[in-house]
């Protein structure tokens, strides 16, 4: 899809894994704190961070805690549309699902239905997303998932695990053209007979993969040369590591990573 923002020289916000349904008191601050900066109530001193026009957010994955258990799916539910309706009552907002999310199991996840969200659904700023997702913003186009290829690629290889071997997974997953390269064979997937649906047609601005431990980055110059390139994107579970990824709608190689919102305010 394509849309814009309505505004230039602002930042699309990346976050994954808020795992809401897991009642560790510092997490529930720290989303807490999240929301309020990106709704610019947060003094700088906060997150040590000056505030940022934020233009869109977008969830890629992890809503809900892993292991939440039936009984407590509703109280999660709730609270997560508690608090991201006063987000997308100010800011344009995609939710993907995850693994851990009510959605079917395999790739491509179909969205997450609005009718979960009393609050959200009547937001109109709310879009609920697959996963995959392919999008356009002012002009740039962004490419990214909710990780579980990454983290099946990186299973395979048997290679001690880490932010600069995650990042390298995902560039290979560039360089490849195929967003999914285990799938369907290791890579729980949908039958496919004729169209591959993990074939990357159009190589993006912005390729990201959520719910990883830490975050990484690295710009990856086209490879015919040139000023082109994919700035590609390993966004943190924020209950690993309370981080928000912001991208510049106007240069893609511009990246800020705000995080310490787990620090009291």
């Amino acid at each position: 899809s394509s849309r814009s923002s309505g505004s230039r020289g602002g930042y699309l916000a990346l976050l994954s894994g808020l795992a809401f349904g897991e009642a560790s008191p510092t997490l529930v601050a720290a989303r807490r704190h999240a929301v309020e900066w990106m709704l610019g109530r947060c003094k700088a001193e906060c997150c040590g961070h000056q505030p940022f026009a934020i233009e869109h957010v977008v969830i890629c994955g992890g809503l809900l805690a892993t292991g939440t258990l039936a009984a407590g799916t509703k109280e999660a539910l709730e609270e997560a549309d508690d608090l991201l309706s006063q987000l997308a009552s100010v800011v344009s907002l995609d939710i993907m699902p995850g693994k851990s999310d009510p959605s079917n199991l395999s790739l491509p996840q179909m969205p997450l239905h609005r009718q979960l969200f009393r609050r959200l659904r009547a937001c109109d700023g709310v879009t609920f997303v697959s996963n995959p997702v392919e999008f356009c913003l002012d002009g740039m186009q962004f490419l990214g998932h909710s990780g579980q290829p990454v983290e099946d690629f990186l299973r395979c290889l048997h290679l001690p695990r880490s932010k600069e071997v995650t990042l390298e997974a995902l560039e290979t997953c560039l360089s490849g053209l195929h967003l999914a390269p285990t799938a369907p064979d290791t890579l729980e997937t949908r039958p496919f007979s004729k169209l591959d649906p993990f074939i990357i047609d159009k190589v993006p601005h912005v390729l990201f993969s959520g719910g990883h431990a830490e975050v990484a980055r690295r710009w990856c110059n086209a490879s015919g040369g040139g000023s082109g390139g994919t700035q590609c994107v390993c966004v943190p579970a924020f209950h690993l590591q309370p981080a928000v990824v912001l991208v510049n709608l106007a240069d893609p190689k511009d990246v800020i990573v705000v995080q310490d919102f787990a620090k009291p305010a």
